[in-house]
């Protein structure tokens, strides 16, 4: 089957924009450039293998069960939610033992983790879900996975460089802390937001 062009280019440019935006995802692939090649690499691994799970269930008509069932939608979001705020809350609020400029970040840091991250964040399900209704049928399947790959990739290279990019100016630990605050809020500003949207 032959992808159909018209709508491929603004589900790309959607996919483009949603990826480039702050979320969870971009907020942990930041943490991670702070911490190395490894760590991004799980990232991105972990997202794009998640993100790739999204489109296979989205396409074997999961997104429409959710659609249909929404408490079950509602329970993925606050399941996310949850997590997303349990990650902030340890970022403002390390154990006393983690404190310090060596302090472990809290995150899903293992490919698998990470993938399955994806099943609760409700910015993966909403932009994965439109492209499959976008672009329905399995002639755009294979351009879609293209995309998911590409654009994913880029978008997360991108933010874990930044993060790499500002290692020098948090070897401070007072800098870090402020900034480890204001990751923390953010995520769990990020949280809320997706919780109190979906109930």
């Amino acid at each position: 089957m032959i992808p159909d062009m018209n709508n491929l280019l603004p589900v790309v440019s959607m996919l483009i924009l949603a990826a480039l935006t702050p979320g969870p995802n971009n907020m942990i692939a930041l943490e991670s450039g702070r911490r190395g090649p490894r760590a991004v690499l799980s990232i991105i691994l972990g997202t794009v293998a998640g993100s790739l799970l999204l489109l296979s269930l989205a396409s074997l008509g999961v997104g429409a069960l959710l659609a249909a069932l929404p408490a079950l939608s509602t329970g993925l979001v606050v399941l996310g939610g949850a997590y997303l705020a349990w990650l902030g809350v340890r970022l403002v609020w390390p154990h006393a033992a983690q404190r310090g400029a060596h302090t472990v970040r809290p995150q899903p840091a293992t490919v698998l983790a990470m993938a399955l991250f994806q099943l609760a964040n409700p910015k993966a399900w909403l932009l994965v879900g439109t492209a499959v209704t976008l672009l329905p049928g399995a002639g755009n399947l294979l351009p879609l996975t293209l995309a998911i790959i590409v654009i994913t990739t880029s978008c997360l290279l991108l933010w874990a460089l930044a993060g790499a990019a500002t290692l020098r100016l948090f070897q401070k630990p007072k800098t870090r802390r402020r900034f480890d605050i204001c990751m923390g809020l953010a995520l769990a500003a990020s949280a809320s937001w997706s919780v109190l949207h979906a109930v």
